[in-house]
C-alpha cells in the first residue's frame, strides 16, 4: 500500500482519535471529579512502569523486522512468532510482579478492584500486534478497528458512567475496549503472518531486542515518570487531585501529538525500508517530507493551546479544573519538542540503524527529567511536574539534535521554512488580539479564536507558495476539475 494511502487511513485515524476524548473526556470529567479521575490515571501511570518490562520485544524493533522481511514469508512467520511468545511471557511475569506488589503499596490495598483491572491490561498488552500491520503498511485494518471499538466505548461511557464512584465501571469498559481490540489483532494476523515454533532463534536478534527493549523502557520512564513521582511524593489526596488536574493538561497534549506525529509514524517504516536497500536519496526525500509535515503542524497547535488554554479546559473539563489552565499552557511546550525528537530519534537514529545513540540520548534525557522532577514537585507541584518534564523532553531534542546534525542540515535548515514560523507569529498576533472582542459565550469565543487563527495561518502559508499545502490542493482541484489544466502548485 502507498504511502498516499496509509497517510489517508493514519490522518483518518488520527482524526476520530481527536475527536474521540473531545466526545468523551469533557463528560467524563465532569461526572468523575479530580480525585477519582486522578485514582485512575495514577494507576495506569504506575502499571506503565510494569508494563514497560513486560514488552520484551519493543514495536519498533518489531515494525522494523517486519517491514525487512516483508517480501519473505518464512522469516516473517518466524519473526512475528519469536516476537509474540516473548511478549507473552515476560506479560504473564510483570503481571505477577505487578500482583505482588499489592503488599507493599497503600494505594494499592485501598483500591484492589482497580488495581486487578489494570493488571490484567499488561497481561493482554502481549496481545498489541499494531506493529505487525505497521511493518506491513496496513494502516486500513488499524483504522476501522479502532473506530469500531472506540464506538463501543462512547456508547458504554454515556449509558453507564453516571455517578462519581463508577471510576471502577470505567476502568473495566477501557480495558474491554482497549484490550478487546487486541483479540480482533490476533485473528486478523492469520492472513498475514503465520504462528511457527520451527527454527526460531529468538536469541539470534538478542542484541538488537536488546537496545530496543531498553529504547522502549526509556521511553515509557520518560512519558510516565510525571505522574508517577507526584503520587509518591505529594500527599495522597492532593496528589489525586494534582494528578486528575494533570491529567487533561495532558490528554489535550497527546491530542494535539497525535496529530503532529501521525505522518512521522507511518514514515518509519518506508524509511527503515529504504535505508536497509541502500536508497538513499529517497530516504532523504522523505525525511524532508516529514520536517516539513511537522513544523507545519506543531507551530500553529503549540501556539493556539497557549492562547486559548482558559477556553479549551473550560469546553473540556469545567470550572472544578481551572487549575490545569497554567499547567496545559507549560506542557504546550511538549508539541514542538517530542515532535522533534520525532524525527531526530525515530526516523534518523532509528531509520538508519543508530539505535545505541537513540539509547544514550534517551538514558541522558531520563536521568535530567527525574532530577528536575525530584526537586521541582514538592516545591510547585503539577507545574513543577510540566516544567521538568519539558526539561527532559529538551534534554533529548538537544543530544539527538547533536547525534543526527549530519543529518539534520540536509533538510531542516533551509530557509524555506522560515515560512512556517512568520506564519504561527502572524497567528499567534491576530488570536491574542481578537481575545479582546467581547463575546461571552464560551464556545463562540473558542471557535472565533480557532477560526481566526486557522485562517491567517494558512493564508499565510498559501501566499509564501508552501509545498505541501499547495500540492494538497492541486491535486484536491485536480480531482474535483479533472478536464480543467493550469494554476496548479
Amino acid at each position: 500500500m502507498s504511502i498516499k494511502k496509509n497517510f489517508v487511513y493514519n490522518t483518518a485515524l488520527t482524526i476520530f482519535n481527536t475527536l474521540f476524548p473531545l466526545l468523551t473526556y469533557p463528560y467524563i470529567t465532569r461526572i468523575l471529579g479530580p480525585e477519582n479521575l486522578g485514582k485512575f490515571t495514577f494507576a495506569q501511570s504506575f502499571a506503565a512502569n510494569f508494563g514497560m518490562f513486560a514488552i520484551i520485544v519493543s514495536p519498533l524493533y518489531a515494525i522494523r523486522l517486519i517491514s525487512s522481511n516483508r517480501d519473505n514469508p518464512d522469516e516473517l512467520n518466524r519473526g512475528f512468532s519469536g516476537i509474540l511468545l516473548i511478549n507473552m511471557i515476560s506479560s504473564l511475569v510483570m503481571t505477577i510482579v505487578f500482583l505482588t506488589s499489592f503488599l507493599y503499596m497503600e494505594k494499592a490495598q485501598t483500591e484492589p478492584a482497580l488495581y486487578i483491572i489494570i493488571a490484567v491490561s499488561i497481561l493482554l498488552n502481549a496481545f498489541s500486534i499494531d506493529w505487525l500491520f505497521q511493518g506491513l503498511e496496513n494502516y486500513k485494518f488499524i483504522a476501522i478497528r479502532n473506530f469500531i471499538f472506540k464506538a463501543v466505548f462512547i456508547l458504554l461511557i454515556f449509558v453507564f458512567i453516571r455517578q462519581p464512584e463508577h471510576y471502577i465501571i470505567y476502568a473495566l469498559f477501557w480495558l474491554i475496549v482497549t484490550y478487546g481490540a487486541n483479540i480482533i489483532n490476533m485473528i486478523a494476523s492469520r492472513k498475514k503472518a503465520k504462528l511457527t515454533f520451527s527454527n526460531l532463534k529468538p536469541l539470534s536478534h538478542l542484541k538488537e531486542i536488546g537496545f530496543f527493549f531498553a529504547i522502549n523502557l526509556l521511553s515509557i520512564g520518560i512519558l510516565n515518570l510525571d505522574k508517577t513521582l507526584m503520587g509518591f511524593i505529594l500527599p495522597k489526596e492532593e496528589a489525586y487531585v494534582t494528578i486528575g488536574l494533570y491529567g487533561v493538561a495532558d490528554k489535550v497534549i497527546q491530542i494535539a501529538l497525535s496529530v503532529t506525529n501521525s505522518l512521522a509514524l507511518v514514515i518509519l517504516p518506508r524509511v527503515s525500508y529504504y535505508f536497509s536497500n541502500n536508497k538513499m536519496d529517497e530516504f532523504y526525500e522523505k525525511m524532508d517530507l516529514s520536517t516539513k509535515a511537522y513544523l507545519m503542524l506543531s507551530l500553529p497547535l503549540f501556539a493556539g493551546i497557549i492562547l486559548t488554554a482558559p477556553e479549551i479546559v473550560m469546553l473540556i473539563s469545567g470550572e472544578k479544573f481551572l487549575g490545569s489552565i497554567p499547567l496545559l499552557q507549560v506542557l504546550s511546550g511538549a508539541i514542538l519538542l517530542v515532535g522533534f525528537a520525532y524525527i531526530s530519534c525515530l526516523q534518523i537514529l532509528t531509520g538508519m540503524k543508530r539505535e545505541n545513540l537513540y539509547l544514550i540520548t534517551l538514558g541522558i534525557s531520563l536521568a535530567v527529567q527525574a532530577v528536575a522532577l525530584f526537586f521541582l514537585i514538592p516545591v510547585y507541584k503539577g507545574v513543577g511536574a510540566a516544567f521538568g518534564m519539558l526539561i527532559g523532553y529538551g534534554t533529548q531534542v538537544i543530544v539527538s539534535f547533536i547525534f543526527g546534525f549530519k543529518e539534520f542540515r540536509l533538510f531542516f535548515f533551509k530557509v524555506s521554512n522560515l515560512k512556517y514560523f512568520l506564519a504561527a507569529g502572524l497567528m499567534s498576533a491576530a488570536v491574542y488580539f481578537a481575545r479582546y472582542i467581547p463575546l461571552d459565550i464560551l464556545i463562540l469565543k473558542f471557535i472565533l479564536l480557532a477560526g481566526i487563527g486557522v485562517i491567517v495561518y494558512f493564508s499565510v502559508l498559501l501566499l509564501t507558495r508552501e509545498v505541501l499545502l499547495t500540492g494538497i490542493l492541486d491535486k484536491l482541484r485536480k480531482r474535483l476539475f479533472p478536464g480543467r489544466t493550469g494554476g496548479g502548485a
